[in-house]
């Protein structure tokens, strides 16, 4: 079966992000896209029916698949063919992509052996929320560097957000963005330890937009938008 060109570009945008969260695998059917690090905490989810023209779809290797995607120069003339198994045809085997003078195939993985998430539970409602620039991510990129910190804290009230960096030492860095606290819950002060080893990826690739919005749900988990697929950040225990 042909793929149609918006099954590809989610395909190719879930794998680009699923290989910088460092997850191994990622399962697209008519519940959504899901993917899960379970050593790190972080989930990437899409949870809607797009329409796939396949029932269920694992992939697997997904490093391996952005290696051969990035052959192709342009998503705009890429067919992809879903090809099933010839044994039963609910489960695709493999993808053909051909684009031009080049062609490959990848081989699927089975869906029941990628690790899966909870369906259409992933509550997004926020406790707070900020606005972060690119001038912001710069600012905690360089701070990163400034101060060698494996976390950033981020302090904030109604009057003031605050990033803050320490190291061993006890040398102190801290840095104040032009934004507020947007609060949607009962409380209202914010103290969040951010593992910036999970987040500066994420800070990144969502700061290739002008600004991004950094949510906070409930129990401190961390949900970013990213080309239309959620990003969840489970807080560190």
């Amino acid at each position: 079966m042909k793929l149609s060109n918006k099954t590809i570009k989610l395909i190719t945008d879930a794998t680009q992000l699923a290989c910088i969260l460092q997850i191994d695998g990622i399962i697209l059917d008519s519940d959504g896209i899901r993917g899960y690090n379970d050593e790190e905490g972080v989930i990437i989810a899409a949870l809607e029916d797009f329409n796939f023209e396949f029932e269920i779809l694992g992939l697997a290797r997904l490093q391996n698949l952005k290696n051969k995607l990035n052959l192709l120069k342009s998503l705009d003339s890429v067919q992809v063919e879903a090809v099933p198994k010839s044994n039963n045809q609910d489960i695709i085997e493999k993808l053909a992509f051909k684009s031009g003078k080049i062609d490959f195939s990848f081989r699927c993985a089975l869906p029941k052996t990628i690790k899966d998430i909870p369906k259409k539970v992933l509550n997004k409602k926020p406790n707070f929320y900020i606005d972060v620039t690119q001038e912001d991510v710069a600012s905690i990129i360089q701070g990163t560097t400034t101060i060698r910190s494996a976390n950033m804290i981020i302090e904030a009230d109604a009057n003031q957000v605050k990033f803050k960096f320490s190291d061993d030492t006890g040398d102190l860095l801290n840095y104040t963005p032009e934004t507020e606290l947007g609060i949607c819950g009962d409380d209202k002060e914010l103290s969040l330890v951010v593992n910036l080893k999970k987040m500066l990826p994420i800070f990144r690739i969502a700061a290739q937009s002008e600004k991004f919005r950094l949510n906070i749900l409930r129990n401190n988990i961390v949900y970013v938008s990213v080309n239309d697929l959620d990003i969840f950040v489970i807080a560190e225990v």
